[in-house]
C-alpha cells in the first residue's frame, strides 16, 4: 500500500494532447467542408416541365377515387394512365407542326455621308413589302460619319428573298453578311405533345372533380386539376415563344456612312469598352464562386480560434 502512494503520478504529455486537438480540429474542419460543398452543389428549386428535347411528362397519376367502393383517402387508389408520348415525335397540330427554322441574319452596309438617311428608307420600304416590321431602330448623327443600326421582323419564307434585296441596295456597299439557323421542329412538336398529354389528364380529373361526394375528395382532386393546369400554361407560353421566332425572322441592318467603319471597328475607344466588359465579367465569376470558399474558410477560422483558446486555458 506504501508502495502505491509513494509512486509518482503519469504525467501527461503536452505535444501529445495538442497534437490530438489538431487532429480533431481538422477532422471536424475537412467533415464541415464536404458537408457546405455538398449541400451547394445539390439542385434547388421544383423540376417543371420544360419545352426541351429531353423534358418529359408524367404518363400516370393518381387520382383521388369518388362514387362507391372508393377506398379511403389513406389507401393507395387506381391510377389513371396518359398515353405515353415520344420525345420529338410530330403531334396532331397539321401543318404548323412541319419544319420550323429559327433564322437570323445581318448585313453591314457602307454608303455615303449623305446617304444613310435614304438607305435605311430603302431597306425598310423593302422589309414593309415582304409584311415585315421595325422592331428596334438606332441612329446616330454625331461626328462626320453618320451611322443607323435597325433590326426587323420578316416573315421567315421571306428571309431570303429580303436579304438579297437588301444587299442590292443602290449605292450600298456590302462589307459584311452573316447568318445562321436553328432547327427547332422537335422542341415545337415535343411541346404539342406534351400539351395535348396533359390536356387529356386535365379532362379526366375534371370528370372524377364532377363526381365528388365529400370535401376532401374535392379538395383532392381539385389541386391535381390545378396542378395540371398550371404546367399546361407554362407549355403554352414555350409554345407561343417558339411559333414567334420560327414565323418571323430577324434581320439587322447597320448602315454606316463612307470612313465611319473604321471607328466601329477598331480603335482604342472599343478595345477599352472590351477591357470593361471583360473586367466586369471576371469581377462578377469570381463573386459567383467566392460563396462556398469563404464559407470553408470561417468555419476554419472558428475551429483555429477555438483551438487557440482551449490551449491558452490548458497552459
Amino acid at each position: 500500500m506504501t508502495l502505491l502512494e509513494d509512486r509518482p503520478a503519469p504525467v501527461a504529455d503536452p505535444d501529445l494532447r495538442w497534437r490530438w486537438i489538431w487532429l480533431g480540429a481538422g477532422v471536424v474542419a475537412v467533415l464541415l467542408a464536404l458537408l457546405v460543398v455538398g449541400t451547394g452543389s445539390s439542385p434547388t428549386g421544383s423540376s417543371s416541365t420544360t419545352a426541351s428535347s429531353g423534358s418529359s411528362v408524367p404518363t400516370e397519376v393518381a387520382p383521388v377515387p369518388v362514387g362507391k367502393g372508393a377506398p379511403a383517402l389513406g389507401r393507395s387508389a387506381p391510377t389513371v394512365r396518359t398515353a405515353p408520348r415520344v420525345v420529338g415525335a410530330p403531334s396532331a397540330a397539321g401543318p404548323a407542326d412541319s419544319a420550323r427554322i429559327v433564322k437570323t441574319g445581318q448585313v453591314e452596309l457602307v454608303v455615303g455621308r449623305s446617304d444613310v438617311s435614304r438607305t435605311v428608307a430603302a431597306v425598310q420600304a423593302v422589309v414593309l413589302a415582304a409584311r415585315g416590321y421595325v422592331s428596334d431602330s438606332i441612329t446616330s448623327e454625331s461626328g462626320s460619319a453618320p451611322t443607323a443600326t435597325t433590326t426587323f421582323r420578316v416573315p421567315v419564307g421571306s428571309f431570303e428573298g429580303v436579304l438579297a434585296q437588301v444587299r442590292a441596295v443602290r449605292g450600298a456597299t456590302v462589307t459584311s453578311t452573316r447568318t445562321s439557323g436553328q432547327d427547332v421542329t422537335g422542341a415545337y412538336a415535343d411541346t404539342q405533345a406534351q400539351i395535348q398529354s396533359l390536356t387529356a389528364a386535365r379532362s379526366r380529373f375534371l370528370a372524377i372533380l364532377a363526381q365528388a361526394r365529400t370535401i376532401a375528395e374535392t379538395l383532392s382532386v381539385q389541386q391535381r386539376v390545378d396542378d395540371v393546369q398550371g404546367q399546361i400554361d407554362q407549355l403554352q407560353a414555350q409554345r407561343r415563344v417558339l411559333a414567334g421566332s420560327s414565323d418571323l425572322s430577324t434581320l439587322t441592318v447597320d448602315v454606316t456612312a463612307e470612313g465611319g467603319q473604321e471607328r466601329r471597328t477598331g480603335g482604342l475607344a472599343e478595345a477599352w469598352s472590351r477591357a470593361r466588359q471583360g473586367f466586369a465579367s471576371g469581377i462578377e465569376a469570381l463573386v459567383a464562386h467566392s460563396g462556398r470558399a469563404a464559407v470553408v474558410l470561417l468555419v476554419v477560422a472558428v475551429l483555429l480560434g477555438l483551438a487557440r483558446l482551449v490551449r491558452r486555458r490548458l497552459t
